[in-house]
């Protein structure tokens, strides 16, 4: 930890490929935190027709800018308050030369403190790069009035892992964190922070991950992780503070059952959500 944190953090997030793969990354809505109507569960290709006028927006691990550019072509997302925040130089000057109209900050999140609250927030494959991302989610969830989206890599059992001795990428720049969240820990710091609608998208297990170091590993985890008990996934989770809720309420999106294994892991993550519900519930007196 402490030779990351050393390094240049800027420089080590501009390698070769960065500049190669990111500006022709695709979104869509499932990965923001709009919503038609915060009451209902939004279909897993919804579009968002609403409008939202006179908003504040953060996107934290803004890359080249493809979220913010996905917003603006919306007439229906005002984006004149808008920050995209991003340690990479070579993100930077491409957001400042591509889209001059709004503001970029070439910053280390890790290191940086927001000392504003905006409407909306979002991040996507960003958080589970930085160091002690726990406390990043502490801090983006503190600073959010309405609504937050996160995309992260995680698990559904076992600490969060946040250790470059257990997993990280490599390119010719360094070493980066690969964190793996566990997402009843970002679920509980929500709650904390009086979210009281959460929605959890289970994107399936994790692809197989290198245990093995020959040369420059780009991804690495270590055989020391126990991969069957953490059930490493992907996880989309919204966040949403719901003034029409009279209690808590912790749930996932519905899923397609493809396997035996998929209908068993899903009613793990259902019956966790269950329990964090009722716990909270039970402490705000609901």
């Amino acid at each position: 930890m402490k030779n990351y944190l050393e390094k240049d953090i800027k420089n080590l997030w501009s390698f070769s490929k960065y500049s190669k793969h990111y500006p022709d990354v695709t979104w869509d809505w499932r990965n923001l935190p709009f919503s038609n109507d915060i009451n209902k569960i939004d279909d897993f290709n919804f579009k968002v027709e609403r409008n939202f006028k006179n908003i504040s927006i953060l996107e934290i691990g803004s890359s080249m800018g493809q979220g913010y550019n996905f917003l603006k072509n919306k007439n229906n997302i005002d984006v004149s308050n808008y920050l995209g925040i991003d340690v990479s130089k070579v993100a930077y000057d491409y957001c400042i030369k591509k889209y001059p109209e709004t503001k970029w900050l070439n910053t280390n999140f890790s290191e940086h403190n927001l000392n504003t609250n905006f409407d909306y927030t979002f991040e996507r494959h960003s958080v589970h790069h930085m160091p002690f991302p726990l406390l990043q989610y502490e801090k983006i969830l503190k600073n959010t009035n309405i609504a937050f989206t996160t995309t992260f890599r995680g698990c559904i059992h076992g600490e969060t892992i946040s250790d470059l001795n257990l997993a990280f990428f490599e390119n010719e720049t360094g070493k980066y964190f690969m964190n793996i969240i566990n997402f009843s820990d970002v679920i509980m710091i929500a709650l904390n922070n009086n979210f009281n609608d959460i929605i959890v998208d289970w994107r399936g297990l994790h692809e197989e991950i290198n245990s093995e170091i020959n040369g420059l590993t780009e991804m690495f985890l270590s055989k020391d992780v126990d991969r069957e008990k953490y059930l490493i996934s992907r996880f989309i989770i919204y966040f949403r503070k719901n003034p029409s809720l009279n209690k808590i309420k912790v749930r996932m999106k519905k899923k397609i059952i493809y396997s035996l294994k998929n209908f068993r892991i899903i009613n793990k993550i259902k019956n966790q959500l269950k329990g964090i519900e009722h716990i909270y519930n039970f402490k705000v007196g609901l």
